[in-house]
């Protein structure tokens, strides 16, 4: 499990009942709100609306205090996401494993992990929710992961959910209702927040 968070930068679902207007995947937009979820799900402590938004030099949105990794993790996961073309069912089921795995291990991760834990768990969702699955070494490709990592984060991932990948129905939609709640809080968030330029 150890490997699954070194700091290093390097049941079928059905079809989300999605309320809020979705972003197209692989966008700039997209990949901020994905970041906005892995600091929701995987490090907030507190309300996230009360903070400050920043915009770091590249103009991608920053919360405070997750400059070492937010940058990187909204490059990768656009990039990540541009290539494989995943649909978004694919990546609410990978953010809701993220989830399961924060409740397993309550006690709080360093950063530096989010790239490999957002690699892991839509390696894991894509395995199980698509009949035409990429191989590992394909991630391997599209994420300039060693494919020997690959398949160490993807072992590690799986083994911290106790290889509990099926999710049932009533699970994904109430899971779709919360997916859809913090994407109303990101836009509420990006759009009345003071923006400040680091």
């Amino acid at each position: 499990m150890d490997r699954l968070f070194r700091n290093q930068i390097q049941e079928q679902t059905p079809p989300p009942e999605y309320k809020s207007q979705p972003l197209p995947s692989g966008s700039i937009q997209t990949a901020e709100f994905l970041g906005f979820l892995m600091y929701k799900i995987w490090h907030s402590k507190g309300n996230v609306l009360e903070t400050e938004i920043h915009l770091d030099q590249n103009n991608n949105v920053c919360i405070p205090g997750t400059e070492a990794w937010f940058a990187d993790f909204v490059y990768k996961a656009r990039r990540i996401l541009k290539i494989s073309r995943i649909p978004f069912p694919v990546i609410f089921t990978a953010f809701l494993y993220i989830a399961q795995l924060r409740r397993i291990i309550p006690q709080h991760i360093g950063q530096g992990s989010e790239v490999r834990l957002l690699i892991a768990s839509l390696m894991i969702s894509h395995k199980q929710n698509i009949d035409h699955t990429y191989k590992n070494l394909a991630w391997a490709n599209m994420t300039g992961v060693p494919l020997q990592d690959i398949n160490m984060i993807e072992l590690d991932f799986l083994k911290g959910l106790n290889w509990q990948t099926n999710v049932a129905s009533a699970k994904y939609k109430q899971w779709i209702a919360i997916i859809d709640k913090l994407h109303k809080e990101y836009t509420y968030w990006r759009a009345n927040s003071e923006i400040i330029n680091l």
